[in-house]
């Protein structure tokens, strides 16, 4: 859901190349002179965002220090998140641009390995919550209420943001109250949030 926010930081990154072998160009002079690799790189509509009416209507409702606005706004600025990405498949924002040919191949393969990510990781999750409630199951107890834990997790989310911690810390912490809890409640902003930790800290 989130990963489309990361498109500005993903084209600043490919303009900077852009720009790098532009100045070599025109350092080296003679005539004609050499092309640009990279020249073709965008085509005209690269640098719209794909319209997410319900998206941008929540978050524009939102108020400041809503956690949903500080998920929006981490992506927005995801240059950690965009850097250990490129990294990790590719080596360098150059090599990787070599490798996919244009913006929006480039740009659809991160989404995609975001999605698969999500993916894997709510498997991983559900895994553990199942897990968790056979625990729970053996020890007598039952798992926790929908409402109950998304209750405490609204009173720990507000703490934590007049603390000033960072959705990334909010995002772990009501992470490790569901696992506990045995069910996994949280808005779908924050496991967003949480995939794109694992990537910064690459974690498979």
């Amino acid at each position: 859901m989130l990963e489309e926010q990361c498109r500005g930081v993903f084209k600043r990154s490919c303009n900077e190349v852009i720009d790098k072998h532009t100045q070599r160009v025109r350092l080296k002079g003679g005539w004609p002179k050499p092309k640009n690799e990279f020249e073709n790189f965008f085509k005209w509509d690269d640098g719209y965002y794909i319209w997410d009416g319900p998206l941008v209507m929540r978050v524009s409702k939102a108020r400041l220090g809503d956690p949903i606005r500080d998920a929006f706004n981490y992506f927005v600025h995801s240059e950690k998140l965009r850097d250990a990405y490129i990294r990790q498949k590719y080596g360098d924002m150059e090599n990787a641009m070599r490798q996919t040919g244009k913006f929006s191949v480039l740009f659809d393969t991160f989404r995609d390995d975001f999605a698969y990510r999500r993916d894997q990781f709510m498997e991983k999750t559900n895994d553990l919550i199942d897990m968790k409630k056979g625990e729970l199951k053996r020890q007598g107890k039952m798992p926790q209420s929908h409402g109950g834990v998304a209750n405490l997790l609204k009173v720990l989310t507000q703490t934590m943001k007049a603390q000033g911690s960072s959705i990334k810390t909010i995002a772990k912490v009501q992470y490790t109250v569901c696992l506990q809890a045995g069910i996994y409640v949280p808005e779908e902003f924050i496991t967003d949030v949480l995939v794109a930790a694992n990537i910064e800290n690459n974690v498979q």
